[in-house]
C-alpha cells in the first residue's frame, strides 16, 4: 500500500517518469496495470514495448478503467450492455412509467432516452443516487421540481431494472470498487494512471480502493504553475488522493519533475485558456512570437485562422502537416470542419470514430452489399465510389452516365454492355464485375468470408490504396 504523485509541468514529461517508475518495478515478481484514456491504450503498450520490453512481456496490461472492470471481474459480471442496448432498456422504463411522469410524459422514444441517459450517467459518475435527487425535491420549486421528480423516478427504475440482469460501463466499475479487496491479484500489482485531464467521483473512488490494496499506486500528471488557468489542471485532485493517505495511514510521496521550457512555451503554460485580461500580457521574449486573434464569435476566430494558414501554405513555404491547431471544446471541432471544407484546407480532427466507418470496412459492407442485392444499381453505384475500387472520377461518370443512360441494373452488370458507345463504360463494366466475382457463392461457412475479407485486404493494390488515403487524411 503506497501512492507514488509525480508532479510535472507537461504531458510528455508525465509519460517519460510514468514510464520510468516501470523500470524501476519491472524486475518485481508482480503484474502491471497501465490504465489510460481509451484512445492511449494502443500508442502505450507500443511505447511500453519500445522502452521498456523490447522481447515483450505477459506481466503488463494496458486498460482504460472500463476494461480493467472486465479484466479483474471476468465472468463475475453479468451481461455487460452496450451503449445502445442501455439506451433501449432506458426507453423501455420510460415507457413503463409514462403514467407517473409529470413533465417528460408522453415524450418516450429512442432521441429522449439517450439524452436522458447522458443525463442520468452524468449523475452516476459523479456519485450522486436517486435518493439525493429525491431528498433534494423539497428545496425546489416550479418546472425545476417537475423536472427533477420525473429524473429521479426514471433513475431510481432504471437502476432497479438494469440490477436484475445487467451491468453498463458505470455499474460495471461499481461493482469492481465493491469488489477490490476480494480480488486477489491486486495485493501483488502495481497500477500506474496516466494521461487524464479529469477524474470523475467514481474513478477517484476506484483509485482510492486500489491505494488501500494494490502494491503500489503511481499517478503521473501535470499540474498548474500558478498561473491564471490553473482550473484546467487536476492538482486538487490529486491532493486529495494525498490527503486520504494522510488521513488512512498510507504512506505517500509527491515528486517533482520538470521539463524545462522555453519562450513563449513557459508563459502560455501559466495563461493559455485562462480566459482573464492578464492572458494577454507577455514577456518580451514571447511577445514577438505570439500572435493574439481576438474576434466577435467563434465562427470568426477559425476564419481567422483559416486565413492564417492559407497564408502561411502560399507565401511562407509551410506545408499543412506542419501546422496543428489546438482547442479547449470540442464544439470548435464542427466549425474547424465547416470553414476548412469551405475554403479547401485539407485537415485531420483527432477524434474517435467507429470502426464501421473505417474505409477498409466500408469497401468490405459496400461490396457485399452489392452482391447480396443482386447487383442493385444503388449499391453498385455506393460501391464505385470507394477509393478502395481505384476508379478515376472520369471512369465513374462514364460509368454512371450510361448505366442511367440505357437503365441498367440487376443482372445485366455482369452482362456485356452491348448498347449505343459502350467502349469505355464497358472497360469500368469489366473492372466491377472482377471485384464483385471475388465473393464467395453459395452457402458459404463464416470461416469462408473471414478468409476472403482477409485475402482481399491484403492484396497489394488494396494495401497500397488504403495507405495513399490514410496518409492523405492524416
Amino acid at each position: 500500500m503506497k501512492l507514488n504523485l509525480f508532479q510535472t509541468n507537461t504531458t510528455q514529461e508525465a509519460s517519460k517518469r510514468i514510464i520510468a517508475r516501470l523500470k524501476e518495478l519491472k524486475d518485481d515478481n508482480a503484474q502491471h496495470y497501465f490504465i489510460v484514456p481509451d484512445r492511449f491504450t494502443l500508442s502505450f503498450e507500443r511505447e511500453i514495448c519500445q522502452k521498456v520490453f523490447e522481447k515483450g512481456c505477459i506481466n503488463v496490461d494496458v486498460v482504460s478503467f472500463t476494461r480493467l472492470a472486465t479484466k479483474l471481474l471476468g465472468a463475475k459480471l453479468k451481461k455487460c450492455l452496450s451503449k445502445e442496448g442501455t439506451v433501449i432498456l432506458l426507453n423501455k422504463v420510460i415507457m413503463q412509467n409514462n403514467d407517473k411522469l409529470i413533465y417528460y410524459k408522453d415524450l418516450a422514444s429512442y432521441s429522449f432516452a439517450k439524452e436522458l441517459f447522458a443525463a442520468i450517467a452524468s449523475l452516476r459518475d459523479s456519485k450522486i443516487s436517486y435518493l439525493d435527487l429525491q431528498q433534494s425535491l423539497p428545496n425546489l420549486t416550479g418546472v425545476t421540481k417537475e423536472k427533477l421528480t420525473d429524473i429521479a423516478l426514471i433513475y431510481s427504475a432504471y437502476t432497479k431494472a438494469l440490477g436484475k440482469n445487467y451491468v453498463d460501463t458505470i455499474s460495471r466499475i461499481d461493482y469492481l470498487i465493491d469488489n477490490v479487496k476480494n480480488l486477489s491479484v491486486i495485493p501483488s500489482s502495481h497500477i500506474y494512471i496516466y494521461g487524464f485531464n479529469i477524474y470523475s467521483a467514481q474513478q477517484l473512488a476506484l483509485i482510492k480502493e486500489f491505494i488501500k490494496h494494490a502494491k503500489s499506486v503511481n499517478i503521473a500528471y501535470a499540474y498548474d504553475s500558478g498561473g491564471i488557468n490553473h482550473y484546467l489542471f487536476i492538482k486538487r485532485q490529486m491532493d486529495e488522493l494525498a490527503r486520504f493517505c494522510a488521513q488512512s495511514g498510507i504512506p505517500y510521496n509527491e515528486i517533482q519533475s520538470i521539463e524545462r521550457l522555453n519562450p513563449p512555451f513557459a508563459q502560455l503554460h501559466r495563461t493559455l485558456f485562462g480566459y482573464e485580461k492578464d492572458a494577454l500580457k507577455l514577456d518580451i521574449e514571447s511577445r514577438n512570437k505570439v500572435v493574439f486573434y481576438v474576434e466577435d464569435n467563434p465562427y470568426e476566430e477559425i476564419r481567422s485562422v483559416a486565413k492564417e494558414i492559407n497564408f502561411l501554405v502560399k507565401n511562407k513555404n509551410y506545408r499543412y502537416k506542419d501546422i496543428a491547431i489546438v482547442i479547449n471544446d470540442d464544439n470548435y471541432i464542427r466549425i474547424v470542419k465547416e470553414i476548412f471544407t469551405r475554403v479547401d484546407i485539407p485537415y485531420f480532427a483527432d477524434v474517435k470514430y467507429f470502426i464501421k466507418d473505417s474505409l477498409a470496412v466500408r469497401y468490405i459492407n459496400d461490396l457485399l452489399e452489392a452482391v447480396a442485392e443482386k447487383f442493385a444499381v444503388d449499391k453498385i453505384f455506393t460501391l464505385i465510389h470507394s477509393p478502395l475500387c481505384n476508379l478515376s472520377r472520369k471512369e465513374i461518370e462514364c460509368f454512371e452516365n450510361y448505366v442511367l443512360k440505357y437503365n441498367i441494373n440487376y443482372t445485366s452488370f455482369v452482362k456485356p454492355f452491348v448498347l449505343g458507345d459502350y467502349g469505355d463504360a464497358e472497360k469500368v463494366r469489366k473492372k466491377v464485375e472482377k471485384l464483385l466475382f471475388r465473393v464467395p457463392k453459395g452457402n458459404c461457412t463464416v470461416s469462408q468470408y473471414v478468409e476472403f475479407v482477409l485475402e482481399e485486404l491484403s492484396q497489394n493494390d488494396i494495401k497500397e490504396r488504403k495507405m495513399y488515403h490514410e496518409q492523405e487524411r492524416n
